[in-house]
């Protein structure tokens, strides 16, 4: 009898969190989602979002970046909030007058959706934008 009683306790342990949000890598732009769940075509000037392990940041943008080799317009620290399904992005510094979404030191992404190759946030009240995770 305790045998049965330990196997769904066992195969409920087992399985990992589905919904956990690993952003470490790099993260481009592709663009604002449209209604056919479609991205818009062609951004010009995409930033680029490397998430490092130990929770630090860097956006670059080959036009608005002071360096041209290394494009660096933001800085900052972030986490994610799991519970409220959010990316925190926080103690920001900039380095040019290109900022990604606010000028604001702290900001708060709302995850719409996230399957670890594709990430869709909403800032505010905008539009729902995707980033593409870099190999």
């Amino acid at each position: 009898m305790t045998f049965y009683l330990l196997i769904p306790l066992v195969v409920l342990l087992s399985f990992k969190n589905p919904t956990k949000v690993e952003l470490v890598g790099k993260w481009a732009y592709e663009g604002a989602v449209n209604k056919n769940n479609k991205t818009d075509c062609c951004t010009e000037c995409p930033d680029l979002i490397e998430f490092r392990s130990n929770n630090s940041y860097i956006v670059m943008n080959d036009c608005y970046g002071a360096d041209p080799m290394k494009p660096i317009v933001e800085t900052g620290k972030w986490e994610v909030a799991e519970s409220s399904k959010k990316v925190i992005l926080k103690e920001r510094k900039f380095t040019t007058n290109h900022y990604l979404y606010s000028p604001k030191k702290q900001i708060e992404l709302a995850i719409i959706s996230f399957d670890g190759k594709k990430l869709k946030v909403r800032y505010a009240q905008g539009k729902i934008e995707q980033y593409t995770r870099e190999k």
